[in-house]
C-alpha cells in the first residue's frame, strides 16, 4: 500500500508540474484571445525646434517641443513695435510636403482684431505647390492700423498634419510684407521684419 501511495503521489506531482509548465508557456506566447503579443511599435510624434525668442518689431514662428498630429504653429509678433499703424501682414510658409501638410483653416489670433475691428484671414496651399502655404491677414474697413505693445502677441495659428512618413523639414518664411493703413495703396512698413531663423520640424 505504501508503494502504491508513493507512486500515486509522484504521478500527481508530475501532473501538477506539467500543468504549471503549460500555463507558463501559454503566457509567454500571449495565450488566450489576446492576439499575437508582439512588441508594440512606438507612437510617432512631431518634434519642433529652432524657435527664436520674441523681439520687438519681429514676426516669428513658435511651436511646442513635441506634439502629436496635428502640429500647431503660432505666428507671433514681438512688441513694442515702432509702427502704430500695422494694418496687414502677409507671407508664405515653405516646408517639405513629404513630412507634413497644411491642415486648415487658420485660426486668428488677438493682434490685428484689436479694438473689435473685423479682419480678413486667408491661408491656403499654393496650387501645384503643396509645400507652400500662402497667408494674408488684414484689418477691414476705413480704420487705422494697430500696434504690438506686449512682449509677444499671436497673429494667427496654423495647423499641420503628419503624412505618416518619418523625416525632417524646415519651416521658413518667404514673400513677407507688413503694411500700414494708407489709402488707396497700403505702404510697406520697413521697421517690422520677419525672422530668418526657420523652425526645424521632424516626424519620428
Amino acid at each position: 500500500m505504501n508503494g502504491y501511495r508513493g507512486a500515486s503521489r509522484f504521478v500527481s506531482m508530475g501532473v501538477a508540474l506539467l500543468f504549471v509548465g503549460s500555463l507558463l508557456l501559454s503566457q509567454a506566447c500571449g495565450g488566450g484571445g489576446g492576439g499575437g503579443g508582439g512588441r508594440v511599435p512606438p507612437v510617432m510624434r512631431f518634434v519642433c525646434s529652432g524657435g527664436v525668442a520674441p523681439s520687438p518689431d519681429q514676426v516669428s514662428l513658435s511651436c511646442p517641443a513635441t506634439s502629436g498630429s496635428p502640429l500647431l504653429v503660432s505666428v507671433i509678433i514681438g512688441g513694442a513695435t515702432t509702427s502704430t499703424d500695422i494694418y496687414g501682414i502677409k507671407f508664405d510658409l515653405v516646408f517639405s510636403p513629404t513630412v507634413m501638410t497644411f491642415d486648415g483653416p487658420a485660426i486668428e489670433g488677438t493682434f490685428l482684431n484689436q479694438g473689435g475691428v473685423a479682419t480678413t484671414l486667408i491661408a491656403s496651399s499654393s496650387p501645384g505647390d503643396p509645400g507652400r502655404v500662402v497667408v494674408s491677414i488684414t484689418r477691414t474697413g476705413a480704420v487705422s492700423g494697430t500696434q504690438a505693445t506686449t512682449t509677444q502677441t499671436t497673429v494667427m495659428t496654423l495647423s499641420f498634419a503628419a503624412t505618416g512618413v518619418a523625416g525632417s523639414t524646415s519651416l521658413t518664411f518667404e514673400n513677407t510684407e507688413v503694411v500700414d493703413s494708407m489709402t488707396p495703396t497700403p505702404t510697406p512698413i520697413a521697421s517690422v521684419n520677419f525672422t530668418s531663423s526657420p523652425l526645424t520640424v521632424s516626424f519620428q
